[in-house]
């Protein structure tokens, strides 16, 4: 947290009306960890969320319209 006045004019600010609005699925080529010493696999993502069942649906979703066999 920064107090309005230190806060730097051009920053964005992100605004929820609940705290469960925030942590939204996010879906990210590579990782925050290098994954190589285990995998060779060439294309490596990372999911992050807080569960909910709305979540969990629509990661289903994704992965059911994106996955293509081979």
């Amino acid at each position: 947290m920064v107090p309005w006045e230190d806060m730097d004019p051009s920053a964005q600010i992100l605004f929820v009306e609940k705290k469960d609005d925030l942590n939204e699925l996010v879906l990210k080529k590579d990782t925050y960890y290098d994954v190589s010493g285990y995998s060779s696999f060439l294309f490596v993502y990372e999911v992050n969320f807080h569960y909910s069942e709305l979540r969990t649906k629509q990661l289903l979703e994704f992965l059911n319209e994106n996955i293509r066999e081979g």
